[in-house]
């Protein structure tokens, strides 16, 4: 199944997760309490998606966590927060991908269950790999036509 990053700096909720993900069949590749350590560990294992709490230790709040781990790797963000932290979490659903294209945001709030666990994660799962293959073709389909990526993605929306 998929290799997930985990940024979660409670112990007792790391945990939780990791017993989750290995009963969904996952593989947990990575788990880190504080952005820097996201960071780095995103990097080396080269993730399928990550689940990242808002506010992890260190400087780093978790959405500039996710901009930096969205430039290094095309992968899903799921974030992790507390119902209190609502502007925070207006600020992670408005979030963009460095390419300047909206990201595809998915958050849980705390404490969540394992369906809705479950549920989110391969949502976001099945969204990237359906967003990969429509780039795909669109890369074909500009090669067939000499038409850009961009300029087919605009054509499209129109019509």
């Amino acid at each position: 199944m998929a290799k997930i990053l985990v940024v979660e700096d409670e112990r007792v909720a790391a945990w939780s997760l990791q017993e989750s993900l290995e009963g969904f069949g996952h593989t947990l590749v990575a788990q880190v309490t504080s952005g820097s350590e996201a960071i780095r560990a995103a990097g080396e294992t080269q993730p399928d998606l990550a689940l990242i709490d808002i506010q992890p230790k260190g400087k780093e709040d978790g959405i500039s966590v996710a901009e930096q781990i969205r430039s290094l790797l095309k992968i899903p963000i799921i974030y992790l927060t507390a119902p209190a932290n609502s502007r925070t979490l207006k600020r992670a659903i408005s979030s963009r991908h460095p390419q300047g294209t909206p990201t595809t945001t998915r958050y849980l709030i705390k404490p969540f269950n394992q369906t809705d666990l479950h549920t989110t994660i391969e949502i976001a799962l099945l969204r990237n790999q359906f967003e990969k293959r429509l780039e795909a073709i669109e890369s074909q389909l500009s090669a067939q036509t000499g038409a850009s990526p961009q300029s087919y993605r605009v054509y499209r929306s129109r019509c």
